[in-house]
């Protein structure tokens, strides 16, 4: 909601027992699957919490593609945007020194709390300029409409022939 957020202990943290870790993982993934997901370079988060078996349901806003679209020549990190979107205090250190020998995976829970939140705060803030900017429809129904494909594409590539590939390369460098 922009305010609250959750972290789930997924890995390294031992406080949690095998079983519970389970049920914790099978609850996520029906999350995951069921609700209409929004956050930051999310195709990073998909490809990482696949190794997980968890699967993504429908995936709705990018905040690194919503500032792309609106202002591509600005950065597009999430310290960067939390400044500008949100007003909440900088914090993306926090994550950097985190250390599982010295601190305790509480500061790393808090940290990732920290980054769903300003996530929401931003889209809704991005949602707003895109509206009055006149390119939602265009963010949502034609970059967001894009983002599995070109997930897709990073995955796995484009498929070349490299038998017409060469004869291209030959064509042109003997036109030179």
């Amino acid at each position: 909601d922009g305010f609250r957020g959750i972290s789930i202990p997924a890995y390294g943290d031992t406080d949690y027992d095998l079983t519970d870790r389970a049920r914790m993982m099978y609850l996520t993934s029906q999350l995951l699957l069921e609700r209409k997901l929004c956050n930051q370079n999310i195709g990073y988060d998909k490809r990482i919490s696949q190794r997980f078996g968890l699967m993504f349901g429908e995936i709705v806003w990018d905040t690194m593609l919503a500032q792309h679209t609106l202002t591509c020549e600005f950065p597009k990190d999430l310290g960067f945007l939390t400044s500008i979107h949100t007003d909440m205090s900088y914090y993306k250190d926090e994550g950097h020194e985190f250390n599982p020998s010295v601190n305790s995976y509480d500061k790393l829970y808090e940290y990732n709390c920290k980054d769903a939140i300003s996530a929401f705060q931003i889209m809704i803030k991005q949602e707003a300029d895109l509206k009055d900017m006149g390119m939602y429809e265009f963010f949502t129904q034609f970059v967001m409409k894009l983002f599995n494909m070109y997930y897709d594409i990073d995955s796995c590539g484009i498929p070349q022939d490299i038998i017409k590939k060469d004869e291209l390369l030959s064509k042109y460098e003997g036109l030179r």
